[in-house]
């Protein structure tokens, strides 16, 4: 095939300095280009790839060559969902395709998931490993990209929305809006349903929704149940994802804390009408870049530690690759962030949350008995963690104050405790990783406050570290700037995050 001489014209959002370098790596991992010249509007190169490999660029509005343009599909559908979202053609699009179907909080950025599929050249058929899937971002761009995966979590609300997404992806737009009609069509004029007994999810949800809109939420589960069997777990995502707007819990605290801010005007019934609406014109506007023939990609309820010992989990051979935004030191509550889901959906007893919370790698919780024995096991540094993390841990327990909470009191052994969480998903993940299989983790740096010292913890380099005690090869870390975070927890917000590269030897 003959050099041709292409024009990539950049999307019309702003790019941040690390998108453009992604953008530009992908150029070349994709097009493998003889010539390049990166300009502020237009990156000019001479290629001998085929037009298909130029519409799986990532960060590109339009690509012209000799024998014409070429749509590229990411840009097509990001303007779909925002033409859909009345956003403007200015701002980058993260909720297209199935992506907005719920607000998960702490979501991988979907174009950096597409763009490091590129960057790490994995191709149609490979399979891919998400260990810590959360809302399943990674595998739904692994969908679009004709790779097959895995993913795994232990919060049963991020894999119930992982799974919804997944199967959002074969459901044509039409279906949606015509079942959903159905579905709300039913529920307005249901009765609620005669002499339930007072179970302890109903019990625990009782606290937390006015009298009528529980009434209305289990309706809606009847109906959803009875008109869309099949897809139920798409409605029932859509629904969840209400839940805290209406409810007596204050919607922008990621903890469970009593409402101050007046309840929505609008009627719940009508709002996920709504919603079911956006989600069928969003994926109408997606199936373009969505493959007739999806791949095989799955979401396991299971703990990333362990992932040698389930069964039938990797594929023969090894994973081809894997990528994650794991959590990171004293990470986000996930478990009580998504408590009401979780009840409502059945997912878990109210009795069962503070132990779902305690075992979350990163989790701020101790249960019972831990917080002594991980006191003691950081101590002696019992499962022999790197030196400099070990030290670091120490001078934080030897700086902590009579004035500082109970929080604070056992970050030490949190901090610890991530460590070692953290070094024995890398050898889980090593073990089920093909030779020289590279491994791309997206995570935030972080702080804390002790004894009036602040201590900046470097997860990312916590994270390399114990890479290195695991035998992984560190490839690169590069720096990625953060958009700016409003809302009720700004100033505890992430902002700076690092891309890190592992390779199993």
């Amino acid at each position: 095939m003959t050099a041709t001489e292409v024009k990539l014209h950049w999307a019309t959002y702003r790019l941040f300095p690390y998108e453009r370098d992604l953008a530009l790596r992908e150029v070349c991992a994709l097009l493998h280009p003889s010539r390049l010249l990166a300009g502020h509007a237009v990156v000019t190169l001479r290629t001998r790839a085929r037009s298909s490999a130029i519409q799986r660029l990532t960060y590109f509005s339009r690509a012209e060559t000799s024998a014409g343009a070429i749509d590229i599909p990411q840009a097509t559908i990001e303007r779909g969902a925002l033409a859909r979202s009345n956003g403007g053609a200015n701002r980058q699009a993260t909720r297209y395709s199935v992506h907005g179907i719920h607000e998960y909080k702490g979501k991988f950025n979907p174009q950096v998931a597409k763009s490091l599929l590129n960057i790490l050249g994995f191709k149609p058929g490979f399979c891919i490993l998400d260990p810590f899937c959360g809302s399943g971002t990674t595998l739904v761009e692994c969908a679009h990209a004709g790779l097959k995966s895995v993913g795994c979590d232990v919060n049963p609300v991020a894999v119930f929305v992982a799974q919804a997404k997944l199967l959002a992806l074969a459901v044509p737009g039409m279906t949606v809006r015509i079942l959903a009609e159905r579905i709300v069509s039913d529920a307005a004029t249901a009765r609620p349903a005669s002499a339930e007994r007072d179970d302890a999810r109903l019990a625990y949800l009782k606290r937390w929704f006015p009298p009528g809109t529980l009434e209305q939420l289990e309706i809606l589960r009847r109906s959803i149940a009875k008109r869309a069997p099949k897809i139920e777990c798409l409605f029932l995502t859509v629904a969840s994802d209400l839940l805290r707007d209406y409810s007596l819990q204050e919607p922008q605290d990621l903890r469970i804390r009593r409402r101050k801010t007046p309840m929505p005007d609008a009627a719940f019934f009508d709002v996920f009408l709504d919603r079911c609406n956006k989600l069928a014109a969003t994926l109408e506007a997606a199936r373009p870049a969505i493959p007739r023939r999806l791949p095989e990609c799955r979401v396991l309820l299971t703990d990333s530690r362990s992932l040698p010992d389930h069964p039938d989990l990797a594929p023969v051979g090894g994973f081809h690759g894997a990528i994650t935004s794991p959590p990171y030191a004293t990470a986000l509550p996930y478990i009580d962030t998504q408590r009401l889901s979780l009840i409502w959906l059945g997912l878990a007893a109210p009795s069962e949350i503070p132990r779902l919370q305690a075992d979350l790698i990163g989790s701020r919780e101790f249960s019972g008995r831990q917080r002594v024995e991980w006191q003691t096991r950081m101590e002696c540094n019992a499962d022999a963690i790197p030196h400099a993390l070990h030290r670091l841990c120490l001078c934080m327990n030897r700086s902590l104050a009579p004035t500082d909470g109970f929080r604070r009191q056992a970050m030490p052994s949190l901090l610890y405790r991530y460590c070692v969480g953290m070094r024995s998903t890398l050898r889980s993940v090593a073990a089920v990783l093909r030779t020289k299989a590279r491994f791309a983790l997206i995570v935030g740096h972080n702080h804390t406050v002790i004894g009036g010292r602040r201590f900046a913890i470097d997860t990312p380099g916590l994270l390399q570290a114990l890479a290195v005690q695991t035998k992984m090869v560190v490839d690169e870390r590069v720096a990625l700037q953060t958009y700016q975070r409003y809302g009720l927890h700004h100033k505890n917000a992430v902002t700076q995050e690092e891309l890190l590269i592992l390779r199993k030897p």
